[in-house]
């Protein structure tokens, strides 16, 4: 008797965006939870409330990356103790080495991502091989200025709070900036 294929469901990057206490982080809390598997969380200090209470896995040691099965973890990014490298990149390397199969939040990003991806040369591997490593992206900010050009173009869904900043298609650059706005 031929085995039953699992479900297959293709990544989604999605965005989320408003005002400071608008509850952006708190939401995405929620839907990541409810999707379940492995998520990791990225903030640029552990400072937010919304993760203190999720452990802290250090991106340099491989056999966290083995050991971690399901839940949530977070990589501080601002840390790092390669003298040499970018700590951007260097966190973001391990991510993509490292990670597959489960969801990536990056939460208050516009602290560690530029509006450049190729500022990032793993941030762009990580979003343009989203689909293949079966890996949702979450980006969580406080404008649609703050959304990096290139993430745009792999959006899925966006969730729009409170915000002072309307979204200008121009910034978007894309055949559907229409439909997004």
């Amino acid at each position: 008797m031929p085995k039953k294929q699992a479900a297959y469901r293709d990544a989604q990057v999605t965005c989320i965006f408003g005002m400071n206490g608008t509850g952006k982080s708190t939401m995405a809390r929620k839907i990541v939870e409810q999707i379940g598997g492995r998520t990791l969380v990225c903030t640029y200090a552990g400072m937010p409330k919304i993760w203190r209470d999720v452990p802290v896995l250090d991106a340099t040691k491989k056999q966290e990356w083995q050991d971690w099965k399901t839940g949530l973890r977070q990589v501080i990014v601002s840390r790092t103790d390669h003298p040499t490298k970018s700590t951007h990149n260097y966190i973001f390397e391990h991510i993509y080495r490292n990670f597959s199969n489960g969801t990536i939040l990056f939460d208050d990003c516009r602290e560690y991502i530029t509006d450049k991806i190729s500022n990032h040369p793993y941030l762009k591997r990580i979003l343009s091989s989203f689909r293949h490593k079966e890996t949702d992206l979450f980006f969580v900010m406080h404008a649609p200025s703050d959304v990096p050009k290139q993430v745009w173009m792999y959006n899925s869904t966006t969730f729009v709070g409170h915000t002072d900043q309307l979204i200008n298609t121009n910034q978007i650059r894309i055949s559907s900036a229409h439909r997004i706005q």
